[in-house]
């Protein structure tokens, strides 16, 4: 892990955290928060567990993925960050212990913000607390959307419905039939509560009944089919 001060106005200024806020403003947050980047290599581990949130955290580059370990050894996935996307929020606020452990999923670079910067007592409240107060609440908002879309994934008992629903998500919120999943197939077969080995081989029964091509996470769809909902090529925009 590399650590360092973090001050590049122009990279914060286009974070969703950050949105909406004059450049005296981020000023004023950056202050507060006391930002500092942190550098991540591929597998290794962020947050354990457990232990005590302190920091919000943003990842700059890269991805995340977030793990449940239970009492009998068994790991599944519950979530991944994305660049520009927010972990850490809940129980940094409510200064809980973490149920989770965030792993860096590939090399990536994180953005932590101090949350004692946001303790302020209202009366005493600046323009920039409330802008940020207002872009965690939409932040946090998603994440629950997140959370309740993965619910629908693994609502079909059979592999296959799983897969395609994962499919199809990806396809709608990607608005293309061509696209990266940020899962190997192992960490797929975890977020979706299923064996690698049924994974494998219901992707490989997909690929060839014509419905997609996959090569390692990079995936493309075929027009007209149950994962596009018979789109016949014509990509979202």
């Amino acid at each position: 892990m590399d650590r360092s001060e973090f001050s590049e106005l122009s990279e914060l200024s286009k974070l969703s955290i950050f949105s909406g806020m004059t450049r005296e403003e981020l000023e004023e947050a950056l202050s507060a928060l006391h930002p500092r980047a942190e550098t991540y290599a591929r597998n290794q581990s962020i947050l354990h567990a457990g232990r005590q949130v302190d920091d919000i955290y943003v990842v700059l580059s890269g991805s995340v993925r977030m793990e449940f370990l239970d009492t009998l050894g068994s790991r599944s996935i519950p979530a991944f960050r994305m660049a520009g996307q927010v972990f850490g929020l809940v129980p940094g606020i409510l200064g809980n212990n973490t149920v989770v452990s965030a792993v860096a999923n590939e090399d990536c670079r994180l953005l932590l913000l101090s949350v004692s910067g946001l303790s302020v007592p209202r009366p005493y409240w600046r323009p920039w607390l409330y802008q940020v107060t207002r872009n965690l609440l939409e932040a946090a908002c998603r994440q629950c959307m997140k959370f309740s879309g993965r619910d629908m994934l693994l609502a079909p008992k059979r592999a296959r419905d799983r897969l395609i629903a994962f499919l199809t998500q990806l396809y709608r919120e990607k608005g293309t039939m061509d696209f990266f999943v940020p899962f190997d197939q192992q960490q797929l077969a975890d977020y979706l509560n299923l064996d690698r080995s049924v994974v494998s081989k219901e992707l490989n029964k997909l690929k060839r009944e014509g419905l997609l091509w996959f090569n390692r996470n990079h995936f493309i769809l075929q027009p007209g089919t149950e994962i596009t909902g018979g789109a016949e090529g014509a990509e979202k925009k």
